[in-house]
Order: structure tokens, then sequence, then C-alpha cells
């Protein structure tokens, strides 16, 4: 053995089941990282989050509000159950108040059923709606149902 081969052993090439194991593991990690990130870029320029914008309870926008993008009633939903005593309240209050029911619950647990328009979410294809259950002539459960 010379002094070259000391100092400079030879590079021993790795086996090719250790190659193709390591290409697979940097395609995992590679697949792992831009799936996410995909998924994240796709959701954030497809759904326009203006839509979720919370909007403050007016009687006049929720009676005439149309039943399309942006569903205005989604929006303001929640201020009315948040700021509103609707427990309590006859049903001509709610009429008053809400407008006539925009539709009949097949269930009968609601006796006053309207819908809000569609969920917000990336793809709004489910209504949501207003459920007021009453007894004895008033309100006692005000919710959003989903079907």
């Amino acid at each position: 053995m010379n002094e070259h081969d000391l100092l400079h052993p030879p590079v021993r090439e790795p086996d090719i089941t250790v190659r193709r194991f390591i290409a697979i593991v940097v395609a995992a990690i590679l697949f792992c990282f831009s799936v996410p990130v995909i998924g994240t870029y796709i959701a954030l320029h497809t759904f326009d989050c203006a839509e979720c914008e919370k909007k403050t309870f007016d009687s006049e926008i929720w009676k005439h509000a149309p039943l399309q993008k942006p569903y205005p009633r989604v929006q303001m939903v929640d201020d009315l159950l948040l700021n509103y005593r609707l427990v309590g309240m006859t049903p001509e209050l709610v009429e008053a108040l809400l407008g006539p029911a925009s539709t009949v619950d097949s269930t009968g647990e609601c006796g006053y059923f309207t819908v809000l328009g569609a969920e917000l979410s990336m793809f709004p294809i489910d209504p949501i709606f207003l459920c007021l259950r009453f007894e004895e002539g008033q309100v006692v459960d005000a919710r959003i149902v989903e079907f």
C-alpha cells in the first residue's frame, strides 16, 4: 500500500437498495410537506372569507335577505342570538322581528323555521336553518340547525 492509498481510501459505492431507500424517504418527506402547503393555498384562494364576516343584526335586511352569497342571514345570526332575547317572545313578536318563517320543519320540533343560507365552508352546499321552539305561546329555545 502506498501513501496515496492510505490518505485517500477508495470510496465505496452504496448498494442500490440503500439508494432506493434514501430516494423513497426523501420523496415521502417532500410529499408530506407539499400536500398541506398545496391544500392551504387552494383553501385560501378558493374560499372567500368576506362571507365569513359577521354583521350586526338588522331586521329589515334579514326580512328581505336573498338566499344567495354572501348569505346575509348567516352573517347576522350570531348577533341575533347573542343580543336579542328571543326566548320569551311570542310568535307575533318573532314574526315582527324576523318576518314569516320561510319553510316548514318536517320534524315538527320547530314552531318557527327559516333558512339562513348555506354553511360557511369551502364547499357550501348544506343549508342551515334557524329553529325556534315554542311552548305555551313563547319561545323556549333558539338554535341553528344543520341537515
